[in-house]
């Protein structure tokens, strides 16, 4: 049986919908927090049963044994804590092992190098829980989990460079504002705590 090809005129009708970062960028102009992000990430690690822990010196704990894009980073992060200031941030189910992490390098500027959630465990995977904002709903996960916490361990401004969709909603979303000018390492988001 062969297919039929798809019209033109099909393609214009079907209905185009808005990605997460392009629905909350207008929710952002207004009075927008990232309270709501916050608190659900907390009650993700207890509903989710995750083991979040944050390393600045050896040993870490190994990854999974699960598809990462990163792995090669993250296997250097030993000999780097040793020599360099790092803060690790990971994410961890008891029965599979770490499922996500996140890295702010620190020098001059806080600057977060890398997140990564195991192929499995993403939003796109369906690992993700909804959160109303503003009568929006948007999914949230594991991504935003380590991020947050790791947030919440530097406690100061930090800068990152988000280049995709996903992670720029994820930065945006926890209250990350676009970065433009003298920046470091090409970064351009940046975080500054509030309190």
């Amino acid at each position: 049986m062969r297919k039929r090809p798809i019209s033109a005129a099909s393609l214009l009708r079907k209905e185009y919908t808005p990605s997460s970062l392009e629905r909350l960028q207008p929710l952002r102009q207004e009075e927008y927090t990232a309270v709501d992000i916050h608190e659900k990430c907390n009650s993700l690690v207890k509903k989710w049963n995750l083991e979040v822990n944050y390393y600045n010196s050896p040993p870490t704990p190994s990854l999974a044994k699960i598809p990462f894009s990163h792995r090669s980073y993250y296997s250097s992060l030993t000999d780097r804590l040793s020599i360099e200031t790092i803060k690790l941030i990971t994410a961890s189910i008891n029965e599979v092992g770490v499922i996500a992490f996140a890295t702010c390098l620190q020098r001059e500027f806080n600057i977060i190098e890398q997140i990564e959630v195991a192929i499995g465990y993403r939003r796109s995977d369906g690992f993700a829980e909804d959160v109303s904002i503003k009568n929006n709903l948007f999914k949230i996960g594991i991504g935003h989990i380590v991020v947050k916490n790791l947030l919440d361990c530097v406690r100061a401004t930090i800068y990152t460079q988000a280049t995709t969709p996903h992670s720029k909603f994820i930065f945006d979303s926890l209250d990350f504002k676009e970065f433009q000018g003298q920046h470091p390492d090409s970064c351009n988001r940046i975080y500054i705590p509030t309190n």
